[in-house]
């Protein structure tokens, strides 16, 4: 009984080149999962700073008190010199977001915003007068991740950026920091 080469070889190679498409397109598919949580992850991070910078805008010689994970600052009403809002940034050590309190001290009315980010970390220092250093770590979810193979790895994400709180009337109210940074 003689085995025909020819006649097994074709369905092989067939079969082959389709187990390398098939391989290829859940590649790709990972791939691309993984570039666009990247991408979310990073753009979550930039959000934190943008939202920080964003409240800090119009600071007029407040007081401002960080501490590793917390800023606390005053605003002051336009051309009073009264104080009118108190102001706490802090990380959400339990789900990782980025909430807000603010208080009316004039009314006395508290308030607050929750921003949902997957927060990891949030730094604030001031290695010199005036300069504020925020880096905030952003990090995805393990339900966000593609499993195709069953790993449970977890992307981060760091954006850090610099104010200069440029103001002849805003002390430094913090010693500077010995930051390895």
């Amino acid at each position: 009984m003689g085995v025909q080469i020819d006649l097994i070889v074709p369905p092989v190679i067939i079969g082959l080149l389709i187990i390398l498409l098939f391989r290829i397109n859940a590649f790709m598919l990972e791939t691309s999962t993984d570039s666009r949580l990247i991408n979310d992850v990073q753009t979550k991070a930039d959000i934190a700073i943008d939202i920080i910078q964003e409240e800090l805008r119009g600071l007029d010689g407040g007081q401002i008190t960080i501490s590793v994970d917390t800023l606390r600052f005053t605003k002051f009403l336009a051309g009073s010199g009264l104080p009118s809002q108190s102001y706490d940034i802090v990380r959400d050590n339990n789900n990782g977001q980025l909430k807000i309190f603010f208080q009316n001290l004039i009314t006395g009315v508290p308030d607050s915003t929750v921003y949902d980010l997957n927060l990891s970390s949030i730094d604030f220092s001031m290695p010199a007068a005036h300069l504020l250093r925020v880096r905030v770590q952003a990090e995805s979810r393990a339900e966000q991740h593609v499993r195709f193979r069953n790993d449970t790895n977890v992307i981060r994400s760091v954006a850090e950026r610099d104010f200069f709180l440029r103001h002849r009337t805003l002390p430094n109210t913090n010693p500077p920091l010995n930051n390895a940074n």
